[in-house]
């Protein structure tokens, strides 16, 4: 999806910016578990995850068979 020029720059900046937001989860899991349960911290943290991939799903194009640059 990215430019050939800078595919593994971006590539890398993405991924490990994704790993900076996650590295939120546990302390999120531990702030809600004190406050109100395992279970909200578990279920907070998921829909979380899963707002993520829905908008990866619904904003990122379909490359199958396209020509990339």
């Amino acid at each position: 999806m990215f430019p050939t020029s800078i595919r593994a720059t971006a590539q890398g900046f993405v991924y490990n910016g994704g790993r900076a937001i996650a590295a939120i989860a546990p302390a999120l899991i531990g702030y809600l578990a004190n406050q109100h349960g395992v279970g909200s911290g578990l279920l907070a943290t998921a829909g979380f995850f899963a707002l993520a991939g829905l908008i990866v799903l619904l904003f990122l194009p379909e490359t199958k068979g396209a020509e990339l640059t």
